[in-house]
């Protein structure tokens, strides 16, 4: 045991109670810097537009934020319309959605944001109707829509925005009732409509009907007036209370009496603020508190019902405390968010919501804290101490109550000391003993009175003695036996009577045995079933054989089995109170099995699971399931069955948690360990973000390029785009802050998308070959909690017909129609049958090539989950190629590829048979009527057709399962598919026969049904690429394919990119031959 001396212990306790209480009332800073995007870390100004988005001010220029990324506008010598300065020293808005700067040397600046142009208003020597000073120090709009400019050194200017003039006010000192000091440092407005200025030399208060002043100073013979008459910051709150910070402390000033109430800095008491030189401050109306920013002293927030002072600084071991301790600015937007601006330290956001979960950490200069950051266990004794096994500092003693932690760890000189200090299991005996099992270590049992252990170890010598020194697993069941699992030696079960242990193993050749001697997991049911998770399936033990019932991974033959795990690897085990089992894995996500009615259901990452590694299982009040994974936790609602994610972002340790680490109080508090502490929670004070995000549509672009719209986006309503610009992509945001990066989208182009389309976190839609026509887009967006903004944001796109489709065309058409059509009865007897023949067949190949093209998708198909491209390279003389996607119910899509023999119109209307009676079918196909099934009907209808000779159709279908990423594929007579497995780096042919449609009467169509990973590739071809042929009259050959494909897909993450580069591959063979016949690939991609 690891022991600390009392004397120790009480000099520790002393140091700590004496540390000022720099996090009290702890907040967590999100840092936004350089790094981020951001053009300079020193920020004087801050402001949310009319939209939502944030303005930045900085000291290299100004920046609008999304949530996502920057925009950042600077002064360009070369650009007239360019901002007039870079250094941005204030910020405000007027109703018009103009943006007002006070600049640091360029005076006053007016920036249109739709627009993104900019005017300069500055000083003029010889203009008095100018500006006073060019630097504008403050801006300030009040209720009336006046824009005030206070300067440092020319006063105070009132801005005639008609005339583009100003009234200035400066201080006379032969005229006591002018404005105190020419530099102005703030402005606000009280409730009457006076202005109160903040100057080098006093505080004033402007009355706007006698454009007169009064001033309040500093009077040293006066202890109730001012601290000091510096006035660096002010806010209004009400008539008779205004904030004012100066360079000598902060003040609470009553303006009807002239009393002012200091608040000062004291060395000597942490309640006192951090610092007098006062640079920032925002009364919290919400919580009655002030924030007080300082210079080089953080930030405060300060109670004036008690007069306490919580301050937050700069802590270099933590990255989330406040950035820099030069605040200059602070702000808090529409959803409740406060934005911190610093000097040399970019913006810092917090919440005033408490954090959602605590985390708990090893310090390394503080004794009473956890010996490690690796949890591998937590357990609650029966006096509700809490004992925690940690990777490499043994095991803690957590007296919640006192918040005092007792290390107990390994010591070689002391065979009485734990034998290991990776604890990986904790359990109390009904005697009270408690059960600590390590890894490399065996079991330890403590005398808690003693403080020492007694260590149970294998020993090849003793028969009885525990298989295994790896221990993974505690457990006591009902009848009071007690339980080890380990990793390699199986289970063990302890014989108090004898002190010796049963074992229970793996046996090849016995089916009833332990199915693998990695134990993960004991876990009892209200039955008194006793459940084992292993590394290789789930057991249930008969106690009274000693056998146990196995159950496996489903395989394609299902088993006559009660429950099907779609993966082996059993982490993590829950019985809810309706008995219903939940059982999470190691690969295979949560799996759900309700022995009353005998079904399992599963769920992975396409139905919202962070990741298909659960690693614990806890239940909270509300009848949610708490799961720790290795990409954060996530709560799931079993009735609505969805999942809510929480990251790192979120307060977690990290994202990565530790098997078997979890555990719920008998007071509710659950516990989640991992690889970087603890974490701590109640689930019922999980709050939710309620803000309604503004949804924005901030630009339409094609080629990656803007495209020009008048009025600018996001102002704009209606769009009207020429018939060459039918293919477009629209960007998108949901203005909030909170987690940005979390907010989701819904959009739909309405007369083009039949549903709407779940983007997910993307925030662009693509769109390809859209018809002429009148169409409106519509979007919605979530916050980071689900919140949706169901009204969002629309835009109504119009796309011109080409001119050939207009009335005045079709009508010069018709004159042209029959003047042609004169010309051509007056010489048609002058061709001689050989051209007329020619001329047959170009009209034929004419209108092949317009069938074959009218049967192709609009648009490629992306999924949140997958992508589907189709690219096709025509031949000379049309071919008969063919593709198509169709939207199934149950987030499912059809794949046709198909390939008629021969070319020309017979081909082109083959194809056009085969597109209807394949949408027909799918679209109206009963579950029992299968791919395989639809194809050989189809084969005998049309050999029934009495097809020309030598007429066929090569037919490919698939169905993607895009919730389980299933994909099943059926053929008759194509090329072989290729399966691209990303965790192999393999390209595998999915291997499938049979002759094309048509041929024979009767045909027995096979199929193959794979499940796919992310990173995964399928790709489906025609014969043209096979067959292709170069200048010297090489084929390129099945084996050239296969190589160009796996050098293609490895480290590719587009299906776009994939079909492109393939083809490319193709012609770079050829040579500049040109292709005898079509040539198609459809790509599918897996998204990670």
């Amino acid at each position: 045991m690891f022991k600390v001396p009392m004397k120790q212990i009480l000099v520790f306790l002393l140091f700590w109670t004496m540390i000022p209480p720099l996090f009290a009332g702890s907040l967590r800073f999100n840092p936004i810097s350089v790094g981020d995007g951001l053009s300079h870390s020193t920020v004087y100004s801050m402001w949310q537009d009319q939209q939502g988005f944030m303005w930045i001010g900085t000291q290299d220029g100004l920046n609008k934020y999304d949530g996502y990324g920057f925009t950042i506008y600077r002064y360009d010598p070369l650009d007239s319309t360019s901002l007039a300065s870079s250094n941005i020293s204030s910020l405000t808005q007027t109703t018009d959605g103009m943006i007002w700067i006070g600049s640091w040397g360029a005076g006053l600046v007016e920036f249109d944001p739709y627009r993104e142009v900019s005017r300069a208003y500055r000083h003029d020597p010889n203009d008095p109707a100018s500006l006073s000073n060019n630097r504008a120090q403050v801006v300030f709009t009040d209720r009336n829509g006046t824009i005030w400019v206070g300067t440092a050194g020319g006063g105070l200017n009132r801005f005639q925005r008609d005339s583009g003039t100003f009234v200035r006010y400066l201080h006379d000192p032969a005229d006591s009732l002018s404005l105190s000091h020419n530099r102005i440092w703030s402005i606000d407005e009280d409730p009457a409509g006076n202005l109160w200025i903040g100057t080098d030399d006093g505080l004033n208060r402007f009355d706007p009907q006698t454009e007169t002043f009064q001033t309040f100073k500093h009077d040293p013979a006066q202890p109730q007036s001012l601290s000091h008459s510096r006035i660096r910051t002010l806010k209004v709150v009400s008539e008779t209370e205004i904030w004012v910070g100066t360079q000598a402390g902060l003040n609470r000033f009553n303006p009807l009496s002239g009393i002012a109430t200091h608040y000062r800095h004291q060395p000597d008491d942490p309640n006192s603020l951090s610092g007098d030189v006062i640079t920032a401050l925002y009364p919290h109306h919400a919580s009655g508190t002030v924030w007080v920013g300082t210079t080089n002293n953080g930030l405060n927030r300060l109670d004036p019902q008690t007069g306490r002072v919580s301050r937050y600084q700069n802590d270099p071991r933590d990255p989330h405390s406040l950035s820099h301790n030069n605040v200059r600015a602070i702000y808090e937007d529409r959803a409740g968010m406060f934005w911190v601006a610093t000097r040399r330290g970019g913006v810092n956001t917090f919440r005033l919501v408490p954090e959602r979960f605590q985390t708990w950490q090893h310090d390394p200069l503080n004794p009473n804290s956890l010996s490690d950051d690796i949890i591998w266990s937590i357990y609650e004794d029966r006096e509700g101490i809490l004992w925690i096994g940690t990777g490499d500092g043994g095991l803690n003693r957590w007296d919640r109550k006192h918040q005092q932690f007792t290390h107990y760890q390994h010591d070689p000189a002391d065979p009485t000391t734990l034998n290991q200090n990776d604890v990986r299991a904790i359990f109390e005996d009904r005697f009270g003993a408690l059960w600590i099992g390590t890894d490399d270590g065996g079991l330890n049992r403590l005398d808690r009175q003693r403080g020492t252990f007694t260590h149970y170890e294998p020993n090849p010598d003793q028969p009885g003695s525990l298989s295994n020194k790896d221990v993974t697993c505690i457990y006591e069941d009902q009848f009071g036996l007690l339980w080890i699992g380990t990793d390699g030696g199986g289970l063990n079960r302890w014989d108090r009577a004898t002190n010796t242990f049963i074992h229970y193993r793996h046996d090849p050749r016995n089916p009833h045995s332990l199915s693998d001697d990695l134990v993960w997991l004991i876990y009892e049911t209200m039955s008194g079933d006793l459940w084992i998770g292993t590394g290789d399936g789930l057991n249930r033990l008969d106690r009274e054989t000693g056998t146990f019932e196995v159950f496996h991974q489903r395989q394609e033959t299902p088993q006559p089995s009660p429950l099907y795990l779609i993966n082996d690897n059993i982490r993590a085990m829950y019985e809810a109170p309706d008995g219903v089992l939940w059982i999470g894995t190691s690969g295979g996500g949560l799996h759900q099995w309700d022995r009353t009615r005998q079904k399992t259901q599963y769920y992975t990452t396409n139905d919202g699971l962070p990741s298909n590694v659960i690693n614990s299982i806890l239940p909270d009040e509300n009848g949610n399931l708490w799961l720790s994974t290795n990409q954060g936790l996530s709560q799931f609602d079993p009735l609505a069955e969805s999942f809510r994610n929480f990251d790192v972002h979120d307060g977690l340790q990290s994202n990565v948690f530790n098997p078997g680490a979890g555990l719920k109080t008998r007071q509710g508090t659950l516990f989640f360990g991992g690889i970087h502490g603890l974490n701590e929670f109640d689930a019922k004070n999980i709050h939710n973000n309620s803000y309604i995000p503004p949804v924005v549509i901030t630009s339409i672009k094609r080629f990656d390029q803007e495209l020009p719209v008048e009025p600018p986006l996001p102002l704009a309503n209606q769009i009207r785009l020429p018939f060459h610009h039918n293919f477009f992509s629209l960007e998108f945001a949901g203005l909030n802050f909170i987690q940005s990066a979390k907010n989701r989208y819904v959009y739909r182009l309405e007369g083009f998308d039949v549903n709407w389309v779940r983007a997910g976190t993307r925030r662009y839609a693509n769109y390809t070959n859209v018809p002429p026509g009148t169409y409106h887009f519509r979007v919605r967006a979530a916050n980071n909690d689900g919140v949706w903004n169901t009204e969002g944001a629309s835009l109504t796109i119009l796309i011109d017909p080409p001119f050939w489709q207009t009335w005045w065309f079709y009508y010069l058409e018709g004159i042209v129609g029959i003047m042609v059509l004169s010309l051509v009865i007056w010489s048609v007897s002058r061709y001689t049958q050989n051209r007329f023949e020619n001329n047959r067949r170009s009209q034929e190949l004419s209108y092949a090539r317009q069938v074959q093209f009218s049967m192709l998708p609009k648009s490629d198909l992306y999924h949140e989950t997958v992508e589907v491209v189709g690219k096709m390279i025509t031949a000379t003389e049309v071919g008969g190629d063919y593709y198509d996607f169709i939207e199934l119910e149950d987030d499912q899509y059809c794949l046709a590829l198909g390939d008629a023999a021969g070319h020309g119109a017979a081909s082109g209307l083959l194809v056009g048979m085969t597109k209807v009676s394949v949408i027909q079918a799918i679209k109206t196909r009963k579950r029992h009527i299968t791919l395989e099934h639809f194809m050989e009907q189809f084969n005998a209808a049309l050999k029934a057709s009495n097809l020309q000779r030598g007429m066929c159709m090569s037919l490919l279908l698939a169905v993607i399962d895009t919730r389980h990423r299933r994909l099943k594929v059926a053929s008759s007579g194509m090329p072989y598919p290729y399966y691209y497995r990303k965790a192999e780096d393999r390209l595998l042919p999915l291997t499938i026969k049979g002759p094309p449609l048509g041929l024979l009467t009767n045909i027995q169509v096979q199929s193959r049904t794979i499940l796919l990973e992310p990173g995964d590739f399928v790709i489906f071809l025609t014969d043209g690429f096979m067959e292709r042929l170069n200048l010297q009259g090489h084929i390129w050959t099945h084996e050239a394919v296969e190589k160009a494909l796996h050098h293609i897909c490895r480290g590719e993450t587009s299906a776009a990119n994939v079909a492109q580069r393939l083809v490319d591959a193709c012609n770079q063979f050829a040579n500049g031959r040109e292709p005898e016949d079509d040539l198609t690939a459809v790509v599918l991609y897996v998204k990670s």
